[in-house]
């Protein structure tokens, strides 16, 4: 799309004013060129807009509680070839199963009909393979336990045997703990939830608090794993690193993601802040570490000296693709009194750095100012001022 501005709009109206078109045409024209004008500062104004509300985003997520109050986007269908099978769709092959039991079904009447079929022969028979699940449990499998006491003279103490039927001064057994720690951990249900599931599928009264204290103690029994995952992460080469929000009983908390090629580590902490980070990575850190640009992560010192900002240099392109054609700059120069150029807008004070290396400048732009910092040699920023 070609754009004309001002200019070329004045020239083109006075070689029409001094041709000789009839007079209602050269009305017209000027009618045109008026209705460009205030369609060009009306595209300007939206563009600056659209700018200004796309580059001061926060670049943190969204939290998932809140991602349903923005504009609603219709989902996206996944293409695939017609014909054919979907991968991974059915149940696989079961021909490798060997059955626990076998059950032949007679047929002795007519299914549809009712009518005797005693009498007929059987003229082939339809064979499939059919995995299920145990029933629902009538009752809990209750285990007696009795443990040996004696006196130990090395130690001078009483000490008894070790149970691998429940942890210590626990009375459920480890395989209903396991269970309610995938189903908590992996799973995702809520305390309640499991409540309810232990309680009609597999007979288990069992309270919330029960539930809740059954956790913790297996959490303090896993707190080894955990730092071991987490020194398996530090020193990893590359680490992607990346929070979002996380509500705990209806406060906004942080649930940070630490993570290399070969291990994942997660921590819920109410701070956004770089303390998590320096306790999680530690004040120096050998590698690369790969983040959204959030000023936290910079407490961790890189040996290597590599941050690789991704969403940083996304929000750039987007960005400078977003820029108006004429936008503002503001242009330095390598000479020792540097000039600032600054287009619809004043500068309100001189550059304050004589030197070559590094100067800095403050442009306004009404009430809106903006440091910008350069380097020798001639750069061109655009300048954006804030909504």
């Amino acid at each position: 799309m070609r754009v004309y501005t001002s200019t070329q709009l004045a020239t083109f109206l006075e070689h029409v004013r001094a041709s000789n078109l009839p007079d209602d045409s050269k009305a017209m024209a000027e009618e045109l060129a008026r209705e460009v004008t205030a369609l060009g500062a009306e595209l300007a104004r939206m563009r600056e807009q659209h700018t200004n509300e796309t580059v001061n985003r926060p670049s943190s997520k969204q939290p998932e509680w809140n991602k349903d109050s923005g504009p609603e986007t219709p989902p996206r269908r996944r293409k695939r070839k017609l014909g054919g099978r979907r991968p991974g769709s059915g149940n696989r092959s079961k021909t490798h199963l060997i059955p626990d039991r076998t059950v032949h079904n007679h047929l002795e009447q007519c299914p549809d009909c009712g009518t005797d079929l005693t009498d007929q022969a059987v003229l082939d028979a339809n064979r499939r393979i059919i995995e299920d699940t145990e029933p629902p449990a009538k009752q809990t499998t209750v285990t007696e336990e009795t443990s040996d006491r004696k006196w130990c003279p090395t130690c001078r103490k009483i000490v008894s045997p070790k149970s691998e039927l429940a942890l210590p001064r626990s009375d459920i057994g480890l395989y209903a703990a396991v269970r309610m720690a995938y189903l908590w951990v992996v799973m995702a249900l809520s305390l309640p939830n499991i409540q309810t599931y232990l309680s009609r599928f597999m007979r288990l009264a069992i309270s919330t608090s029960g539930i809740s204290s059954l956790m913790i103690r297996i959490a303090d029994i896993l707190t080894p794993v955990a730092e071991e995952i987490r020194q398996d992460v530090r020193i990893g080469f590359q680490i992607w690193a990346d929070e979002t929000g996380w509500r705990v009983r209806g406060v906004t908390w942080w649930l940070w993601a630490f993570a290399n090629e070969t291990s994942a580590y997660y921590y819920a902490s109410p701070s956004r802040g770089s303390p998590v980070v320096t306790l999680i990575l530690g004040k120096v850190f050998a590698g690369v570490l790969i983040t959204d640009a959030w000023s936290a992560y910079n407490a961790s010192t890189v040996c290597s000296g590599r941050r690789a900002w991704l969403m940083c240099f996304a929000k750039s392109a987007a960005c400078c693709a977003t820029i108006p054609r004429r936008a503002p700059f503001c242009a330095f120069t390598s000479c020792s009194s540097a000039s600032c150029v600054m287009a619809n807008a004043s500068v309100s004070a001189p550059c304050s750095a004589k030197s070559t290396k590094t100067r800095s400048c403050a442009l306004t732009s009404g009430s809106k100012s903006a440091w910008i910092n350069s380097s020798p040699g001639e750069i061109r920023i655009p300048f954006l001022p804030k909504s």
